[in-house]
């Protein structure tokens, strides 16, 4: 759960229960997908996004495509958790929802599902195939950063320290041949040259994050500040990342929403920032 807040910047604290009846008398679901029956796809809000012409409404869409497209990926004509509309018409509340035990649990859920159908078809076969397809963006920068040479062989880190880090990653796509993720990651086992990482350890400025207060020390190793991985010879090694950080600390002081002065124009450059950045990711 810690890596996964890292990695996404979501909050993890305790889960809503989901009534999707709620959903049906959302706003949204009433002005754009009335005659849907309870049932709305992937790629029918995408397509409803696109035409949308109501700045607000489009801004709520735009959150929900993140969640579908990059969070909680799913199958275009998979029906989408009908709770989330009515969730997004208040933005507090959807903001401050545990987005990131939601994905954690539902990537976890997804591995549980797979893992022992997948291990026993290729039980027989020397190479795994390792492949990215239907998995969340938030896990492919995930494995981009667990396995740095994944990173620089099929994506490009970003200058700087970005917070959260999937934004320090571009990439010109997403959809990331599996046979080449397969070939790369088999050459460098059998030669003994992949660093893999035991786990993600937070910077200061990212414990500083109010995302990461009230997490608690990861207890499956000796020391969270070590990473493992194996050298040129096949032999482990240990290095010190960071120093310790206080995983409790006050997060600084931020600028106030009401310091906005022109509200309107700001949401109308998220929107349009938005909408360029889900296209990018959906036409990859």
């Amino acid at each position: 759960m810690e890596v996964s807040s890292v990695r996404n910047g979501l909050k993890a604290g305790e889960l809503e229960s989901e009534d999707e009846n709620l959903g049906l008398k959302s706003d949204l679901i009433q002005k754009y997908f009335k005659h849907s029956k309870g049932k709305v796809v992937r790629r029918q809000l995408l397509n409803t996004f696109r035409r949308c012409g109501n700045q607000p409404d489009k801004f709520k869409m735009g959150l929900l495509l993140i969640l579908a497209y990059v969070l909680l990926s799913a199958e275009e004509n998979t029906n989408l958790n009908l709770w989330w509309f009515n969730l997004v018409d208040n933005f507090g509340r959807f903001n401050n929802y545990a987005w990131g035990k939601r994905s954690y649990e539902y990537t976890i859920g997804i591995f549980n599902q797979i893992k022992g159908e997948t291990v026993k078809k290729y039980e027989r076969n020397e190479r795994y195939p390792y492949n990215f397809h239907g998995f969340p963006l938030a896990i492919m920068i995930w494995a981009f950063e667990a396995i740095p040479g994944l990173g620089k062989q099929f994506a490009h880190r970003l200058e700087g320290e970005r917070i959260p880090r999937m934004l320090g990653w571009d990439f010109q796509q997403t959809k990331v041949d599996g046979e080449s993720v397969s070939t790369f990651l088999n050459t460098k086992i059998q030669i003994m040259q992949l660093t893999v990482k035991r786990t993600l350890v937070p910077s200061q400025e990212e414990a500083e994050e109010e995302f990461y207060q009230g997490m608690t020390p990861l207890d499956d190793v000796e020391d969270s500040r070590v990473d493992n991985s194996l050298d040129e010879d096949g032999v482990e090694e240990s290095k010190e990342d960071e120093p310790p950080v206080s995983m409790h600390q006050m997060p600084g002081d931020r600028p106030s929403s009401s310091h906005n002065n022109n509200v309107l124009e700001v949401v109308r450059q998220e929107m349009r920032e938005l909408e360029c950045r889900l296209v990018r990711v959906i036409n990859s």
